[in-house]
């Protein structure tokens, strides 16, 4: 035997012995016993060197591969980091493959594109010139595979002009709306009906048609023929007369909320004394209106069978929402509906109109006995946003406020309701009675 023979260290079971020969080191397996790469020794008999703690693996969160649009197709880096995945619509069957590089992606889509054009029947110069045609109709980007999709999908519609849904919307919204919902239903769908014609059918309806519909108005008036418009065409997509809402795509006007106003104690207080003396007939309809919370709408629909001994049931026939809610009857509202009954047949005594003369005459200053109070001011609403305040100062619940008053959340309550009364203001506001209640000092 030579005396030249390399010496060696065995390893452990499995592991290459360490490479103490001459030139470099062929290439060894990974092993759990060794390092990675381990340095050649530097002599004969030197142990090798102590194996470092594997760094664990970064488990950093890859990002998604951005996809490439290309021709009827696309193609995006593979997730494994290997070639591009590509995939091809034509006819409606996807076609998919891996490729090594972008080269090759784009190479693929387009021969799949022209195979599948290939298997296609050649277009007449006829053809050519109608799809020129259809494609400068259509908005920028479109496609005539896309246009032909949304025929296929108007042919199963159910065809029915403005005139025929008109007046089955109608008579749906009829069980479920109050009757000047259903008012405001019908002014919007006139003024449609002015600009398109009773024929069109629902389906062919658009949204510049519904913009010629609400013409010169501004404000409040146009924001409501849209959502009354809407609330058609939602009615129209469940009856499968049309596929979409054009409603939605009609801008709506910008409209700032009026400042939020609310009576003091004492104006409150004033004007139950005024009626008490000059209107008596006008007392239930105003104490509901302070003390209840309940909308001036709502009042002139609320008849006294809906009066309980502790609550005023509001259902459906009354709501604005025709949702139902039921309002507690605190003790000072007892009070004022006890000394003063309500009429036999409604709250209200008069109509509308009277009505509002005859506030505003007892709000007119100066009074005859003068209270001091001058001018009643009367914001919009003011008997509603009143209770609201002064309930919240009195109870500090946010929540059942606003489940008193019919919302379905905090939010609007927050937002339009609460007015800024002083501490203990509640107390005082809900502590005013009819003149036969007062204590004497």
């Amino acid at each position: 035997m030579s005396e030249d023979r390399v010496p060696y260290i065995p390893g452990p079971p499995g592991v290459p012995v360490a490479w103490l020969g001459p030139g470099p080191e062929p290439p060894r397996p990974a092993s759990p016993f060794l390092p990675s790469s381990p340095g050649p020794l530097s002599g004969p008999g030197k142990p090798l060197p102590a194996a470092s703690a594997a760094k664990p693996r970064a488990a950093a969160r890859r990002k998604k591969p951005r996809s490439v649009r290309y021709g009827p197709g696309h193609y995006a880096p593979a997730p494994n980091g290997r070639g591009y995945d590509c995939a091809v619509s034509i006819g409606g069957e996807r076609r998919r493959a891996r490729m090594p590089d972008e080269a090759s992606a784009r190479a693929w889509i387009d021969a799949t594109e022209a195979s599948a054009a290939e298997a296609l029947a050649p277009l007449t110069r006829a053809q050519l010139i109608d799809a020129r045609h259809a494609l400068a109709l259509l908005p920028e980007g479109a496609t005539l595979a896309q246009a032909a999709r949304a025929m296929a999908e108007a042919r199963g519609l159910r065809r029915m002009s403005l005139g025929e849904a008109v007046p089955l919307f109608l008579a749906d919204r009829a069980h479920g709306a109050v009757p000047l919902t259903v008012r405001g239903y019908r002014i919007a769908l006139k003024a449609l009906a002015l600009v398109c014609g009773e024929e069109t059918p629902v389906g062919a309806v658009t949204a510049a048609h519904i913009s010629q519909a609400v013409g010169y108005r501004t404000g409040r008036a146009r924001n409501n023929i849209i959502r009354h418009l809407a609330t058609f065409f939602r009615w129209a997509i469940r009856a499968g007369a049309c596929g979409s809402n054009p409603a939605l795509a009609v801008p709506r006007a910008r409209v700032s909320e009026p400042p939020r106003g609310i009576l003091t104690v004492a104006q409150a207080e004033a004007l139950l004394r005024r009626a008490e003396k000059e209107r008596p007939g006008l007392i239930p309809y105003l104490a509901l209106g302070l003390f209840g919370g309940i909308r001036p709408a709502e009042l002139l629909r609320l008849d006294p069978a809906r009066i309980g001994s502790e609550w005023i049931v509001v259902d459906g026939a009354v709501a604005k929402t025709a949702d139902h809610r039921t309002v507690p009857i605190r003790a000072n509202l007892r009070a004022w509906l006890d000394a003063h009954p309500p009429p036999a047949k409604r709250i209200a005594p008069l109509n509308e109109r009277n009505l509002y003369a005859a506030i505003r005459r007892l709000r007119a200053a100066p009074f005859p006995d003068g209270d001091g109070a001058g001018e009643i001011p009367w914001p919009a609403d003011c008997m509603r946003h009143s209770y609201a305040s002064y309930a919240y100062d009195l109870t500090r619940d946010a929540a059942l406020v606003s489940s008193e008053m019919g919302h379905r959340g905090t939010d609007i309550f927050f937002r339009h309701y609460r007015g800024l009364v002083s501490p203990g203001d509640g107390i005082k506001y809900f502590g005013i009675l009819p003149t036969p209640c007062q204590r004497k000092p």
